[in-house]
């Protein structure tokens, strides 16, 4: 009987420990899944954060195109003002023709 109830206490203390284990690599499995988790989320961040601050660059780089397109707009009306204005103060003065020999 005492062989029996060592026997059965052996068998309860290895299901016990098997039971441990398979708890112990259910939670490092879970904490794996939720690291890999986590990285995945990182790397969404990650590529959001690129494509944000590419648009943003996109958007500088057309104000700044926009701007430098206003300038030399601004720049060739001032020209054809200054152009039209020097025409204004010209004026016509005939010369008298010379007689034919």
């Amino acid at each position: 009987m005492i062989v029996g109830k060592i026997y059965l206490e052996e068998l309860v203390e290895d299901v016990l420990i098997k039971r441990d284990i398979k708890t112990e690599e259910m939670i490092e499995t879970e904490e794996i899944i939720k690291i890999e988790e986590i990285i995945k989320i990182e790397e969404i961040i990650k590529i959001e954060e690129m494509i944000e601050t590419e648009e943003m660059i996109e958007t500088e780089e057309m104000i700044e195109t926009e701007k430098r397109e206003q300038e030399v707009r601004k720049d060739v009306k001032d020209q054809k003002e200054e152009d039209n204005s020097d025409q204004g103060n010209l004026r016509y003065v005939p010369t008298p023709l010379k007689p034919l020999p």
